[in-house]
């Protein structure tokens, strides 16, 4: 679910929008790369996510150019943090007074004083599209559900699931704690074979990282053939030490999982519904693990 405001500058004497009366004091941006994670300080030329430091959640997206003199646009997605809900109400508030303007929410011309004094009804929508994304996760509707964040993905299972029920101001805890760490969220690389396509992780020395329990093509991965989203079947597990610039092993990707998970020296332990985190491991703790791997094979 989300939320769209435009703001358009209807006033004679226009001017452009700066940065940072769009930022405020509270926030900072960024912009994502073809995997799904964020490059902070770093902008496309038309949008960027605006965040929180203090509150990861979920971020929204700013459409905006420099030089534009016509509009500004903000979608943010719900469920997330209310501290960040309400940044987001108030950078509306602040773009709108800044222009001569008039806003639109969701398509729909609406006076900006109505548009803030719906906030306490939008955080109750918000606590109720939680509510029903935990419920499905629960009843089987599904297995998970995937909350595009600030960061990187997170995913909701069963566990966060139940845990957002019984405690629902856990949500906005659960979202910032797991983004403010120092991990890398690895994504995929795709190739293209005879036998259709194929799609490789890697990981190598000194790496603590975040990895898919069930590999995925990330959002963003589009297939130049049809434009839609890549598929893809077959995925493994490049191991590839960086000091000695050569493969140390590989294999397919559900035995890394499941072979990492036991191995002790990785302190592989679940990060969210559908994620691993692993520590990062040196040179000679990779080439046992790769031992141990090829002689369970």
């Amino acid at each position: 679910m989300s939320i769209e405001v435009t703001i358009r500058q209807v006033g004679f004497e226009k001017k452009t929008m700066p940065l940072k009366t769009i930022l405020g004091a509270d926030l900072l941006y960024g912009s994502y790369d073809e995997g799904w994670r964020l490059h902070t300080g770093e902008r496309n030329e038309n949008d960027f996510l605006a965040y929180m430091p203090m509150q990861l959640a979920r971020g929204f997206v700013v459409n905006w150019n420099e030089n534009d003199m016509e509009l500004v646009r903000l979608k943010a997605l719900t469920p997330t943090a209310p501290a960040e809900l309400r940044t987001f109400y108030e950078t509306v508030y602040r773009i709108a007074t800044y222009w001569e303007s008039e806003i639109e929410v969701d398509g729909r011309l609406m006076d900006l004083e109505d548009f803030i004094d719906g906030f306490e009804a939008m955080l109750e929508f918000n606590q109720n599209t939680l509510q029903k994304m935990a419920k499905s996760v629960i009843d089987g509707e599904n297995s998970e559900m995937t909350l595009f964040s600030v960061m990187w993905p997170l995913v909701m299972g069963r566990q966060e699931a139940e845990a957002f029920l019984v405690e629902p101001s856990y949500f906005p805890k659960w979202l910032h704690e797991k983004q403010n760490i120092d991990a890398y969220y690895i994504k995929p690389s795709f190739f293209r074979r005879e036998d259709g396509v194929w799609g490789r992780y890697a990981i190598s020395e000194e790496l603590r990282c975040i990895l898919p329990i069930k590999p995925y093509v990330p959002y963003g991965f589009d297939d130049p053939e049809t434009n839609e989203l890549l598929e893809c079947n077959n995925y493994g597990m490049l191991i590839y030490s960086i000091f000695r610039s050569e493969t140390i092993g590989e294999m397919s990707y559900e035995d890394f999982v499941e072979g990492i998970r036991k191995f002790k020296k990785a302190k592989a332990k679940r990060y969210d519904g559908n994620h691993i985190i692993i520590e990062g491991l040196s040179g000679e703790d990779l080439e046992e693990f790769v031992r141990e791997m090829e002689q369970v094979q």
